[in-house]
C-alpha cells in the first residue's frame, strides 16, 4: 500500500490528567504544515562484549519516546476575547491564559509544571499517538511570509496502528492570516527604536528531556532560556547606539504589533532584552544591522506576554 504525506493530519487537545489520553475528533484537527515526525527516539547502551573477531556489538534501548514537529499560522480567533485554536499546544508550552471576555487573551510563561497535550498524527492511513506532550515553540514574523508559530512537542510512544483518519476534519476555526510586512504589522520598536524591521524571531526555547528511571518515566520541562533574532536596516549613531548598548550589557523593552482586524491583532512584548553579537548583512544593497536578543524576566514570568486582542 502506498501512503501519501500529503494527506496528513494533527490532532490536539489538552488531557484532563497526566497519564490520561484526551479523546480526539475531527474537531480537535490543527490547521499545520511542515510536519515533521520522529516516530520513535531512542537512546541505547552497547553491550561491548569482547568477540574474537572485528565489527558491532549489539545495543539495548534504554529510553524511547516521540517527537512531532508543525507549524501554525499566527492568528487570533476572529473574536476578542475568545481563544485561538492553537491554544492547547501553547498551554501544553508552559504557558497560561488569561481570557478576558469580548476583550483579548493573554499569555505569559509559568515556571509549575504545563499541562499535557495529546497529539495524534496521521501520515495517511498510519495513526501516531503521543501522550503526556510537552514542548516548545518558535515565534517567526519574517516580512513578505505568513507569521508562524513553530512547535516541537516530545512524548510517550504508542504503537504505531493501521487506522484511516476522522472523517469529521473541521478547520472552521482557523481563520485567514495576515502577511507580515507594512500593512498589516503597524507597530515594532527595540530599546525605543522603531526603524525599519527585516526579519524577527523569538525562540521561547524551553528545554524540554524524556527521563526513564525506576517508579516512572516521561517528558519534562526542566528551564526556559528565551531568545531571539532581529535584522533592521542601520541607522546613525544618534539613532541608536547599538555597539554601546552591547557593550554596557542594557536591558530595554521589545513590543511588536500584527494584525490589523479585531479578533485577529496579535501583540508581543518582552520588557527587558539585552542584544548580543551585532553583525552586518546586505538586504538588496541595504546595509543591515543583525542582532541576537536574550529574554530576561524582569519580575518572573514575564519575559514574553502574547496579547491577542
Amino acid at each position: 500500500m502506498t501512503f501519501l504525506t500529503r494527506k496528513s493530519i494533527v490532532l490536539a487537545a489538552i488531557q484532563a490528567a497526566a497519564g490520561t489520553a484526551a479523546v480526539l475528533d475531527g474537531t480537535a484537527a490543527m490547521n499545520v504544515k511542515n510536519i515533521s515526525s520522529k516516530p520513535i527516539t531512542t537512546e541505547s547502551a552497547d553491550l561491548d562484549f569482547i568477540r574474537p573477531w572485528l565489527g558491532n556489538n549489539q545495543k539495548l534501548v534504554t529510553n524511547f519516546y516521540q517527537e512531532l514537529d508543525f507549524e501554525v499560522a499566527l492568528t487570533g480567533s476572529g473574536t476578542p476575547g475568545e481563544v485561538p485554536p492553537w491554544d492547547p499546544l501553547i498551554r501544553a508550552c508552559a504557558f497560561s491564559a488569561t481570557v478576558s471576555e469580548g476583550k483579548s487573551v493573554v499569555y505569559a510563561p509559568i515556571s509549575s509544571t504545563p499541562e499535557r497535550v495529546t497529539l495524534q498524527y496521521f501520515l495517511d492511513g498510519l495513526r501516531h499517538q503521543m501522550v503526556d506532550a510537552v514542548g516548545t515553540f518558535t515565534l517567526d514574523l519574517t516580512p513578505k511570509a505568513v507569521p508562524t508559530i513553530k512547535f516541537h512537542f516530545i512524548g510517550n510512544y504508542e504503537p504505531v496502528t493501521d487506522a484511516a483518519p476522522p472523517a469529521d476534519v473541521d478547520f472552521s476555526a482557523f481563520i485567514t492570516p495576515q502577511a507580515v510586512g507594512a500593512d498589516y504589522t503597524p507597530h515594532w520598536s527595540l530599546h525605543g527604536f522603531t526603524g525599519k524591521l527585516a526579519a524577527f524571531t523569538l525562540d521561547v526555547a524551553n528545554q524540554l528531556v524524556y527521563r526513564n528511571l525506576i517508579g516512572g518515566k516521561g517528558a519534562e520541562l526542566t528551564d526556559r532560556k528565551a531568545t531571539g533574532s532581529a535584522t533592521f536596516e542601520l541607522g546613525t549613531v544618534l539613532s541608536k547606539d547599538w555597539w554601546d548598548a552591547v557593550l554596557k550589557a542594557q536591558l530595554g523593552e521589545l513590543s511588536i504589533t500584527h494584525g490589523t482586524l479585531a479578533g485577529n491583532i496579535i501583540q508581543i512584548d518582552s520588557p527587558s532584552v539585552q542584544l548580543s553579537e551585532p553583525q552586518y548583512s546586505d538586504q538588496d544593497g541595504i546595509a543591515q544591522m543583525q542582532t541576537a536578543l536574550t529574554l530576561v524576566p524582569r519580575a518572573g514570568n514575564d519575559e514574553l506576554v502574547i496579547t491577542l486582542r
